[in-house]
């Protein structure tokens, strides 16, 4: 029998390892066909690789002799000693003991399965953190010309939080990079993904919980049929097909389950529902096709291999193309330490921007590659040029466009909700307007808390100093509090795994206006507005307004390309100047104020001038990244 499989995969990947002898073969099924996506490992390790769509593959072995085993769904499992590396290894896989088809099942026992494989992801799945070493590749190509408009490599080292953690993100580090950048790549402007080095975590359906798998969509959302009982290894997989009840999503898939564990072995997705990308919706993505792939070792299953293929149109060129995304693992370790902060890839970096240094041996040293037609032709084409011009297709030298996102990339821009708190004394004082006379403010709100809104723009200088401005305005009409700060902060990591908690320091300089109420005048009670700016009743507030120093300290928890933070600051006084502020009522953002220091019509008299505003402040906030 033949195996089921989804996605083309056209390279053929392994793992660079800096010892050790390369082998190449073929695994072939007793009709001499190549079985694609055959996982290879090599025993008593963590290392292997998986064929590619014509059963071939090249592995680097630790040592001289030693043993593989061979497995794929469908066949049974064959261990082959390897003596040498000097021919081509060829194995043929016998088909797996056929097993009856079955046609009908309750759905009782059905929903008892999928139940039972939901519920079984933390125990049959890595609970805590672990690292996956593999090949990344990206292809975009032309389906009218089959031109390969970009392709990127690299190889990977991906550590993530275990299958309890839906949401952490990945630590990825990129050891090594190949990333063509062919002419044309722009006019077609579907080259750069959001984060696509990031597939293995965030593309995983199991680690992700994929809508399909919960068994509470169980002929709700989906519809599931169990298909056959297919042989694997010594034991044998369900087969269940399952659909969307949704027309307009036109969705399908099949899951391969482990009898025995009840462990997710294979998983493919299909969606031809069109989505529109992008905020100006220049693109339409249609049949969008997922197949994820698990392999055991020592009881737990990790990810083998990930594929993500995609079609775009591009709605103003009316061009389509296709993109895909792949991830193979060659190497697992289950203690997964933490990638360093500065050599972590930013989450949602465009893989096809990065650096890249252009090597002419790395298919050598890091994968072995099974051209499909278009790349021959175009790898033929590459390597008649010179040397100093490949180097240009992979250096190419960045374009204003690709300047301006670099600089997109650093900005960042957060709001959030602070409190600063009155002083526990009252000013004392005494204010004339008009021969109206007010002794010290109204009800002087000593202790009580101020509510802020605050606004920030901030610009990353290096992984850990980033220069912010800062903007806090009350939000209470009876407040009133206006403060603009510049400064710098220093972000350090005090949490390595999974996504990252930092403590900042922070230092800058500020320009504030803090008051308190006076009193309320209309019209009727003789005010006057001599350029008629305000709208009455307009509020007096007694101020201080100067300059500060402010220091401070806080926590900030990354999660993709966002910043939760708390954050404590103290301000130290420079300078002070009263002052008499109108301020008509009004929202937030729709109110208008005249600071009249030396105001003709108000005269004050300050017996003790404090401040009107205690100096320490928290803030609580949310900053995104571009």
């Amino acid at each position: 029998m033949k195996p089921q499989y989804l996605l083309p995969l056209p390279f053929l990947i392994c793992a660079h390892i800096t010892l050790g002898q390369r082998i190449q073969g073929k695994i072939l099924s007793s009709f001499k066909e190549g079985i694609p996506f055959a996982s290879i490992q090599v025993v008593g390790t963590s290392k292997g690789t998986t064929t590619n769509e014509h059963g071939e593959f090249n592995l680097q072995l630790p040592s001289i002799p030693c043993q593989i085993l061979v497995s794929s769904i469908g066949y049974q499992t064959v261990t082959q000693r390897i003596d040498h590396t000097t021919k081509p290894v060829v194995i043929t896989l016998p088909e797996g003991v056929a097993l009856q088809e079955v046609r009908v099942m309750p759905d009782s026992i059905l929903k008892t399965i999928l139940t039972g494989a939901f519920r079984k992801i933390q125990s049959n799945y890595p609970h805590k953190t672990f690292a996956l070493e593999g090949f990344y590749r990206e292809l975009n190509q032309s389906t009218d010309s089959d031109e390969l408009v970009h392709y990127g490599e690299a190889y990977l080292k991906v550590v993530m939080s275990g299958y309890q953690a839906t949401n952490e993100d990945a630590q990825v580090e990129v050891i090594k990079a190949r990333i063509n950048k062919n002419p044309g790549r722009d006019s077609i402007e579907t080259t750069r993904w959001y984060g696509g080095a990031f597939i293995a975590n965030s593309n995983d359906l199991v680690k992700t919980r994929a809508e399909f798998l919960n068994p509470n969509s169980f002929n709700k959302r989906y519809r599931y049929t169990l298909a056959a009982v297919t042989p694997y290894n010594s034991d044998s997989l369900y087969v269940i097909n399952f659909s969307s009840k949704d027309r307009e999503e036109s969705a399908t898939g099949t899951l391969w389950i482990h009898k025995k564990s009840l462990a997710y072995v294979k998983i493919t997705y299909q969606s031809s529902r069109a989505l529109q990308h992008d905020l100006i919706r220049r693109f339409i993505s249609k049949n969008r096709l997922r197949e994820c792939r698990y392999i055991e070792q020592n009881g737990i299953w990790h990810l083998a291999h990930i594929a993500h293929k995609t079609t775009f149109v591009n709605k103003q060129t009316k061009r389509e193309t296709t993109h895909d995304l792949a991830f193979i693992t060659t190497q697992y370790d289950e203690q997964g330490t933490p990638v360093p902060y500065d050599k972590r890839l930013a989450y949602g970096a465009i893989f096809s921007d990065l650096t890249n240094e252009y090597d002419p041996e790395f298919w050598d040293k890091y994968t072995s590659l099974e051209a499909d037609s278009a790349q021959k032709s175009q790898m033929a084409q590459f390597k008649a040029i010179s040397q100093t011009q490949q180097a240009q297709q992979y250096v190419s030298s960045k374009t204003r466009r690709d300047k301006l996102v670099a600089v997109l990339k650093k900005l960042s821009i957060s709001y959030g909700i602070g409190v600063a708190q009155y002083a526990q004394q009252s000013p004392i004082l005494t204010a004339t307007y008009q021969h109206k006379s007010f002794e010290n403010p109204t009800s002087f709100p000593s202790g009580h808390p101020i509510l802020l809104f605050r606004t920030s723009y901030g610009f990353r200088l290096t992984n850990h100093v980033k220069l912010d401005v800062i903007n806090f305005q009350s939000v209470l009409n009876n407040d009133y509090y206006k403060s603009i700060q510049a400064g710098f902060t220093y972000s350090l990591l005090v949490k390595k795994k999974g996504n990252p908690l930092f403590l900042y320091a922070l230092g800058a300089f500020a320009w504030s206006q803090t008051g308190c109420l006076l009193t309320e005048l209309t019209n009727s009670e003789g005010f006057v507005d001599p350029g008629k700016q305000l709208n009455t009743p307009v509020k007096v507030f007694y101020a201080d307004r100067g300059w500060a120093g402010v220091g401070g300290f806080g926590f900030t928890f990354q999660k993709k390309r966002r910043d939760y933070f708390i954050e404590s600051n103290y301000r130290f006084v420079l300078t002070n100047t009263p002052s008499i502020i109108f301020k008509e009522s009004g929202n937030l953002f729709n109110k208008k104020v005249i600071t009249t220091p030396d105001q003709t019509d108000f005269q004050l008299n300050i017996a003790n001038n404090t401040s009107i505003v205690q100096p320490v402040g928290i803030t609580l906030g949310i900053r995104w990244h571009f």
